[in-house]
């Protein structure tokens, strides 16, 4: 069983194949404003990496976000059309999940932090659980000088992953810790994985499947309070 990964929720694009034995290739270029130039060609290039064609793959995975809205709108967009083409299932992998997971696997409890707008930041608590990463809390919308009060809601030490501030951490109420630079992108080859798993409930038709959409709540008079 082999799935292609799709992530294009932030300033980079990448695709990998992905099989109940491993990574078999992945690609991943930073690369903002040009995820729609590169993104199907990384595809061809993926899949003749592999050996596969489309029809081969037991189906595709894309990160869900939430994220960059224009890059959700190029990723959802080739997984759909490529699901089609193929008579493939597609499952949708929220980005922050995708961020903690190599970490919670490794048996941590992670705050995954994506880059909004507007001094904003997408954050989410997973810890360790039965099944994979368990979600303590979010995703949501919060101003950056919340992240630390975000990131304390796990009441035990917290290892922050994505797009993290330098100055957060310094008056966390719980020990925190950053993940390693290398790790704070989410990685397609993780949209994969966590693919073989979602996939076995995906719709039939990718055109259900829907990104991640996350806004931070309005108090009255259109202003925004933070979470």
């Amino acid at each position: 069983m082999r799935v292609l990964g799709i992530e294009t929720s932030g300033d980079v694009a990448g695709v990998a194949v992905a099989g109940e034995g491993g990574v078999l290739v992945e690609y991943a270029v930073r690369a903002p404003r040009a995820h729609s130039r590169l993104l199907l060609d990384l595809v061809a290039r993926a899949m003749e990496a592999a050996g596969l064609a489309g029809r081969q793959l037991a189906g595709l995975a894309v990160s869900a976000g939430p994220g960059s809205f224009t890059g959700l709108r190029i990723g959802f967009a080739a997984a759909r059309t490529l699901a089609q083409v193929w008579g493939l299932p597609l499952a949708a992998v929220p980005t922050p999940e995708a961020l903690a997971y190599p970490l919670v696997r490794a048996g941590a409890t992670v705050c995954a932090v994506i880059a909004a707008r507007r001094g904003e930041v997408y954050a989410a608590l997973y810890r360790p659980g039965p099944d994979g990463p368990a979600c303590l809390a979010g995703p949501a919308a919060l101003p950056v000088e919340r992240l630390p009060e975000f990131a304390a809601r796990a009441g035990e030490p917290v290892i922050l992953v994505g797009d993290v501030p330098p100055a957060v951490g310094e008056n966390a109420t719980v020990p925190v810790a950053r993940a390693p630079q290398a790790m704070n992108y989410p990685r397609p080859a993780v949209v994969a994985e966590l693919g073989l798993v979602r996939l076995k409930g995906a719709a039939p038709d990718p055109l259900l499947v829907q990104p991640l959409y996350v806004e931070a709540p309005r108090v009255r008079g259109g202003g925004r309070h933070g979470l």
